[in-house]
């Protein structure tokens, strides 16, 4: 959905009508998300909120945004357009509910929930809000994905017929144990917290830009 490692770029271009949006969930990604939401044009970061209380007001302080006091208060927000959830795997579900609900636009990190029953339910809820969902699968943006589209789109490397997805990755002990988050959390080390492990962490990514390749 966002753009991958781009540099920040200042002053951030105004635009005539923006989405507003608050980012809620204030680890590594979540604050990584607020500055991709501040650098586009197409958006507004209006706001932020977190459990950590200092943490949200440290990012919104950056951003000269809103801090909120809690969920609900945001919710409220009639301002509010979109709410883009980046806690924990385990309450994407929960708090995608809430928002849609509320009747503002959802935009939820991955894997959007650990298990197909709260998937379903999101989708369930965003038709009877009449409210859109999108999921942060932001990797179909880069060159190389983009490229291969391109090409299999032209017809000049023919027709997949199959994927082989071979992944590798490495992470630190600190990626499991909370050490890249200004609030450490061992969630991801939990199978019932993070849903899983590499397949619902990282490859993902993988099973998302094949589907959009082919």
């Amino acid at each position: 959905m966002f753009g991958l490692g781009r540099k920040r770029q200042a002053p951030r271009p105004v635009v005539d009508a923006s989405i507003n949006i608050v980012v809620v969930g204030l680890g590594g990604m979540g604050q990584r998300n607020c500055a991709h939401v501040y650098d586009s044009p197409s958006f507004t970061l209006y706001g932020v909120q977190d459990v950590n209380q200092s943490v949200s007001a440290s990012v919104a302080d950056k951003y000269k945004v809103r801090s909120y006091s809690d969920f609900d208060a945001l919710l409220s927000d009639e301002a509010v357009d979109a709410v883009f959830v980046c806690t924990p795997h385990f309450l994407l579900a929960a708090y995608g509910m809430r928002v849609l609900g509320s009747g503002k636009h959802l935009i939820l990190e991955k894997p959007m929930a650990i298990d197909v029953e709260d998937a379903n339910a999101l989708l369930a809820e965003s038709e009877r809000a009449g409210r859109h969902i999108a999921i942060n699968y932001a990797r179909v943006h880069t060159p190389v994905i983009r490229r291969a589209r391109e090409l299999l789109d032209s017809g000049v490397v023919g027709e997949a017929e199959t994927i082989d997805i071979r992944w590798s990755s490495h992470k630190s002990a600190g990626y499991y144990q909370g050490a890249h988050s200004p609030t450490p959390d061992d969630w991801r080390a939990n199978k019932e917290k993070s849903g899983g492990g590499m397949l619902i962490m990282t490859t993902c990514h993988a099973i998302h830009y094949a589907q959009y390749l082919v």
